[in-house]
C-alpha cells in the first residue's frame, strides 16, 4: 500500500467484521508484480522446492509460484514426476538449497507475520 491509503483504518474495519488476524507481505520482486529490481532468489522465503511445485497454464514447471525464471520443465512435454525427479529439477533445488542454507526458512512470508489489531 502506498502513502494516504488508511491501512490502519483498514484494518480497524476487517476486524470489526470479524477477522481475527490481519496479515500483510511485502512486495517481492518475484512473480508477476511490479518491480524494480531483477527477481533474485534473495526475495524468496527459502522453501521452494520443498515438497511443492508450480505448474502454469501453458504447463510450464517451476519450483515455486514466485520462481517462474526458473522453470524445470514443462507437463505438456514430460510427466510431471518425471520432471521433478529429474536432473534440472535436481540442479535448481541444488542451487536454491546452497542460496538458502544461510538463512532459516520462513513460513513463505518473508519478512513479515501476522498482525494482530487491538
Amino acid at each position: 500500500m502506498g502513502g494516504g491509503q488508511r491501512a490502519e483504518q483498514a484494518q480497524a474495519e476487517l476486524v470489526d467484521l470479524g477477522v481475527p488476524a490481519i496479515g500483510y507481505d511485502r512486495l517481492r520482486q518475484v512473480g508477476r508484480g511490479v518491480r524494480d529490481q531483477q527477481a533474485s532468489t534473495a526475495q524468496m522465503c527459502g522453501r521452494c522446492g520443498d515438497g511443492v511445485a508450480a505448474v502454469s497454464p501453458d504447463g510450464a514447471v517451476w519450483p515455486c509460484v514466485f520462481s517462474r525464471w526458473l522453470p524445470i520443465g514443462n507437463v505438456l512435454e514430460t510427466e510431471l514426476a518425471a520432471i521433478l525427479a529429474g536432473p534440472e529439477a535436481a540442479g535448481v533445488r541444488a542451487e536454491l538449497a546452497e542460496t538458502f542454507a544461510a538463512r532459516k526458512p520462513s513460513a513463505c512470508r518473508p519478512d513479515s507475520a501476522p498482525k494482530n489489531h487491538p
